[in-house]
């Protein structure tokens, strides 16, 4: 598959700005290798460094951590690419901060061991706070602003009698993204410089929930074409649903509050077996299904969605926001 300009922008982003912090973590290591300590301080309690590694190990480890992510970022957003529809630049950005923070680590815990003739003497490392949260801070700004937004799907339209596709769109919530991004940066900070012995793996776990929590509800896709209506939610289009055409009744637009139809994500209502894709609170494609059940999907213009929904079915277009409180 030829590689357009758009995925080599992508590379440039996702792959290309990691590698950056990771080449620039590794000189330093390698320019201030004879200027600290070999074990050096890696971890700090309210006392003071209370762990040490070895500077070549902590070197790989971290660094290894930072091309991991790395690779495996930019091969997610290829794949979502090529789908057509590139990322989101917020997820882009997520991405390529997640990917320099280990990197950044060690740069920051070079710098707290500098000049020190043992690794026990190592002071309190505001200056590793600061490169961390500045290296990871500029990779994500730096991807930001170099990536493409997200390839939109064709215009909104009501079926002509020829396209497949009668209607495409979605909504994003960068609000969530951008509140998920500082996690796993606080988290890892948290474990270098705080005082209290909790595990490693928790830290992980958390992290990483905020991290999937961004990339699965960060991004809504939508469509409605000749067989029904498909959702996917996040970069990894998943969950995703389809409810088939011959068991809508109707489309309507719906306004929901932000803990209506169970809060964010993909819900289902146990007594009524609604279900809902819901990103955010405000107007929703409201689905009338044959069974009196409901799907609610927010995206942008569901009344052009609704619409279209109603010209398959052969009804009349809903184009009024009908306010519910669910």
């Amino acid at each position: 598959m030829p590689v357009h300009r758009s995925a080599l922008r992508l590379l440039l982003t996702t792959l290309g700005v990691p590698a950056l912090a990771i080449a620039g973590a590794w000189l330093a290591m390698w320019g201030l290798a004879d200027r600290v300590p070999d074990p050096i301080a890696v971890h700090w309690g309210v006392d003071g460094p209370d762990r040490s590694a070895g500077l070549a190990g902590f070197a790989a480890t971290t660094l290894g951590i930072s091309a991991a992510v790395a690779l495996i970022g930019t091969g997610l957003a290829l794949a979502a690419h090529y789908r057509g529809t590139g990322p989101a630049r917020a997820a882009v950005a997520l991405h390529a901060g997640a990917a320099c923070f280990p990197a950044a680590i060690l740069v920051g815990t070079l710098l707290g061991n500098l000049n020190l003739a043992d690794w026990q003497q190592a002071a309190a490392p505001v200056g590793v706070v600061v490169v961390l949260l500045g290296m990871s801070g500029a990779g994500a700004a730096v991807a930001f602003l170099v990536a493409e937004p997200a390839r939109q799907a064709p215009p909104s339209a009501v079926a002509d009698g020829t396209a497949d596709i009668v209607w495409s769109g979605g909504t994003v919530n960068r609000l969530l993204v951008w509140t998920m991004l500082p996690v796993p940066v606080a988290l890892v900070t948290v474990v270098l410089v705080g005082g209290t012995a909790v595990p490693v793996p928790l830290y992980v776990i958390v992290a990483a929930v905020g991290v999937l929590a961004a990339l699965g509800l960060g991004r809504l896709r939508a469509r409605v074409d000749r067989t029904g209506v498909s959702v996917e939610m996040g970069l990894l289009r998943w969950p995703r649903g389809h409810t088939a055409l011959a068991d809508i009744t109707g489309a309507e637009v719906r306004t929901l509050t932000f803990w209506g139809a169970g809060g964010v994500g993909y819900r289902v209502n146990p007594v009524t077996g609604d279900l809902a894709y819901k990103l955010r609170g405000g107007p929703a494609l409201s689905l009338t299904l044959r069974t009196g059940r409901k799907v609610f999907i927010t995206v942008d213009a569901p009344d052009e969605a609704a619409a279209a929904v109603n010209a398959l079915l052969g009804g009349t277009s809903q184009t009024g926001a009908e306010s519910a409180r669910n």
